[in-house]
């Protein structure tokens, strides 16, 4: 054994807490929300089993959680193309009451008359204090038809007096828009759907790895590796082609997976590991 072993029994094992090795599980196989119901990668649900935003590896692919928008669908049309996060950035001020939120608070009330239940989880605000404080959304409540409980991941530092301005970024796949709503041009693509969705439901989105691609041209491997976007339908092209074009704006990943003579092939998506 040497000298290995004697450096071994020297150094300092750290023990992972059970919240720890939680979150390490959670991001191979996916956080469920209580009461949920296993959820594989094929199928759809009406409700909601895991937590927007949750991460699943399944073999060489990355998955996550999310949400059709109520006024998206995935069909025939748009399967295997980009989706998009069709939020938008919100900015609004913090409720009329309580005056002021004090230092060490783990909830926030916002202005929103509308939200439903976790709309807002796993996304975050900055307040815009005289030191902006940015904090990540644990969860969020159902809107009372005035206002948002947003519970935190981390205390309030400085107090946020009432009616203080913010910014938030609901959770990119709480919204999730077919090549549709990706044409208004500030919508960033953010997963690839593998299957059929209705709207307003829930399910898993390719994100990174192994991915089947609509291609708008011959991906054929010519004039280097990187892929990109489509703004106007989702689809697939080579960088190199279509670099000038005004419709292809944001990078898919890289390569073939396979060889191939014709268009239909997987890809290496490379948008959220």
């Amino acid at each position: 054994m040497g000298t290995q072993g004697a450096v071994l029994s020297n150094q300092q094992i750290r023990h992972y807490t059970r919240s720890e090795w939680a979150q390490v599980f959670n991001g191979e196989v996916g956080m469920m929300v209580p009461g949920g119901s296993d959820q594989h990668i094929d199928e759809e649900s009406a409700t909601q089993n895991f937590i927007i935003g949750a991460r699943k590896v399944v073999g060489s692919t990355v998955y996550h959680y999310g949400k059709m928008g109520a006024a998206y669908t995935i069909d025939v049309s748009n399967q295997h193309r980009g989706a998009c996060n069709a939020n938008v950035l919100d900015e609004q001020n913090t409720s009329a009451a309580p005056a002021s939120v004090a230092v060490g608070s783990m909830t926030l009330s916002i202005l929103d008359a509308a939200s439903g239940v976790n709309e807002y989880q796993n996304g975050k605000i900055v307040v815009y204090t005289t030191e902006y404080q940015v904090f990540h959304i644990v969860s969020s409540e159902a809107s009372d038809g005035t206002n948002v409980v947003l519970h935190l991941l981390t205390p309030v530092r400085n107090a946020i007096a009432a009616g203080t301005f913010t910014a938030i970024m609901k959770n990119p796949y709480s919204n999730i828009g077919g090549a549709a709503a990706i044409g208004t041009g500030l919508a960033p693509i953010v997963c690839v759907p593998e299957r059929y969705f209705t709207a307003g439901y829930y399910g898993w989105f390719a994100t990174y790895g192994v991915c089947a691609i609509t291609q708008g041209e011959a991906l054929d491997q010519t004039d280097g590796p990187d892929l990109v976007f489509s703004r106007l339908d989702g689809a697939v092209y080579k960088k190199s082609t279509s670099i000038g074009a005004a419709d292809s704006w944001q990078r898919a990943g890289h390569s073939l997976l396979e060889q191939t003579a014709g268009i239909d092939s997987n890809i290496f998506l490379q948008l959220d590991p």
